[in-house]
C-alpha cells in the first residue's frame, strides 16, 4: 500500500491537500460533491511531479483520475467511469 506522506518524506516535502470542497473549480467539478482532492506541486522537482503522479495512479487503480496539472495533482474517483 502507498503512503504517500513517506514517499514524498524521501523526496524532501510533506503532502499538502489544497481545498476540496471550497476554491474555484469547474462547475462540474467533482470537488464540489467531495469526489476531487488536489495535492500542492510546488515543493516538487519537475522531474518529480510525473513519478509521484504516476506512484498515486498505480496505488489507486482505475477507479481514480489522476491529472497532472501546472501546480498541483488533482485525484478524482470515478466510480469505475473514466
Amino acid at each position: 500500500m502507498l503512503s504517500l506522506n513517506r514517499y514524498l518524506k524521501v523526496l524532501g516535502v510533506a503532502a499538502v491537500i489544497t481545498p476540496l470542497c471550497d476554491g474555484t473549480h469547474s462547475r462540474q467539478s467533482r470537488h464540489y460533491i467531495g469526489m476531487a482532492m488536489d495535492l500542492r506541486t510546488r515543493d516538487l522537482e519537475t522531474s518529480d511531479k510525473r513519478k509521484v503522479a504516476d506512484k498515486i495512479t498505480d496505488a489507486l487503480g482505475d477507479e481514480y483520475f489522476v491529472l497532472l496539472e501546472d501546480t498541483h495533482l488533482h485525484l478524482q474517483f470515478n466510480g469505475g467511469v473514466n
